[in-house]
């Protein structure tokens, strides 16, 4: 009995001291699994890698294949752009050339100059861009820039005041036309002998003038006794700038006139008058004079001072100053402006 009672007390033992050695393993193990955790936990939160990563901006990342749809780079489209005038101001054409522009510029993006029907110098032209395709997917920039201005400069230019231009090329070409038009040194005797102008054609011209008179009627009409002898003198006595006005300018073919008057006198000699006929020599001779009006319309002025016009230059002549600046001049009054040019 007192055997039984020990061998009991020893089995209890062994199986206390098991637990207790379990029970210790088991700690052992879960200290060891926190200290792994404590470990591990700085390669997990750390954040700051990543976010550095996350801030740079999205045209630089590197991953170009996992782009999102809108992370492209923004750009100008108007870099290489070339806009050209063409024509005379205020009549001035615009056109746009891309062809220095990136290729997908040219392929994705048009172009478009605001609309109006006429460019003068000084003005100022809106461009404006935008793509010509709906699905931009496909696209890889996005336009930065949509509009520019481009200022219009240095084109030439109806004159619209000659007063501001050298008119010395135009005073010449007009004094040459007068020349060759009405001033003649020589007499017309052979006219009166002969029954013909012989070239003269302006002497009849003149007579016509001077008489009141068309050119056949002073040839074979009654007042074919009067005869032109000689050119006595010229002067010129104004200058007048004609502009179109600006509602009229469009429809009218002649944008601007740069009249010259003069007076030219002559001697003329009477053959046959109250008091019998005469030789020629022998015939009376007197002055008269006529107001001539020559024009040269639509004058250019380029840049470097350059002037170009019509090159059909007309005249007009009245033995009366006012009935030949009228006819010229103040009839055109109601579609143009009209200034006596002060040199």
């Amino acid at each position: 009995m007192k055997k039984s009672i020990i061998f009991m007390l020893s089995a209890i033992t062994a199986l206390s001291l098991v637990g207790c050695g379990d029970t210790s393993s088991k700690r052992e193990k879960h200290d060891d699994s926190e200290k792994s955790f404590f470990e591990t936990s700085p390669v997990v939160s750390d954040s700051s890698s990543v976010s550095e990563e996350s801030s740079v901006p999205k045209e630089t990342v590197s991953d170009e294949s996992v782009e999102p749809e809108n992370n492209v780079p923004k750009i100008n489209p108007f870099e290489g752009l070339e806009v050209q005038f063409d024509g005379v101001s205020p009549y001035v054409n615009i056109s746009i050339n891309n062809s220095k522009c990136e290729p997908r510029v040219q392929q994705y993006v048009t172009f478009k100059a605001e609309e109006k029907e006429n460019f003068a110098n000084g003005d100022k032209v809106k461009i404006t861009a935008e793509y010509n395709v709906s699905d931009l997917t496909s696209i890889d920039f996005e336009i930065g820039v949509w509009e520019q201005e481009y200022e219009i400069g240095g084109m030439p230019e109806y004159v619209t005041d000659f007063s501001k231009i050298d008119t010395s090329t135009l005073d010449t070409e007009i004094q040459q036309y007068m020349d060759s038009h009405y001033m003649f040194e020589e007499h017309s005797k052979n006219v009166m002998e002969n029954g013909s102008l012989h070239g003269k054609t302006y002497h009849g011209h003149i007579m016509g003038i001077i008489l009141d008179t068309t050119f056949n009627e002073y040839c074979f009409g009654d007042d074919r006794n009067i005869f032109f002898d000689h050119f006595v003198s010229s002067d010129i006595v104004h200058r007048y700038q004609l502009i179109a006005k600006q509602n009229f300018f469009n429809d009218m073919d002649v944008k601007n006139y740069y009249y010259v008057e003069y007076i030219n006198r002559y001697a003329i000699r009477d053959h046959h008058d109250d008091k019998g006929t005469y030789e020629y020599d022998e015939a009376p001779q007197y002055e008269t004079g006529i107001a001539v009006f020559i024009p040269i319309k639509n004058v250019i002025v380029y840049p470097d001072g350059t002037l170009k016009y019509d090159l059909d230059i007309d005249h007009s002549g009245d033995i009366s100053d006012e009935t030949a600046y009228f006819n010229c001049i103040s009839s055109k009054g109601d579609k143009y402006n009209i200034n006596e040019i002060v040199q």
